[in-house]
């Protein structure tokens, strides 16, 4: 193989990496942004269903969390 083509994409590999790289760091922070915005929606919800009147044991079963936690979005 020509030296200089082997090294024009070794350096465009190595590029390739580098945007790769970038863009999975955009994706995890994305994703952080995301579960954030979906726990606050569930709590959100949450309080609702407590200002609605739903025990606190069927919104903890509903969403997957003890009623101590229940407990904790309710006073936060």
């Amino acid at each position: 193989m020509n030296t200089k083509l082997f090294k024009e994409l070794i350096k465009e590999l190595e590029n390739h990496e580098k945007r790769i790289t970038i863009v999975e760091k955009v994706v995890d922070s994305n994703s952080k942004d995301i579960a954030k915005l979906e726990m606050e929606n569930r709590n959100l919800e949450i309080k609702l269903g407590l200002a609605k009147g739903e025990k606190a044991s069927d919104l903890a079963r509903k969403y997957g969390v003890g009623k101590s936690r229940i407990s904790q979005i309710k006073n936060s």
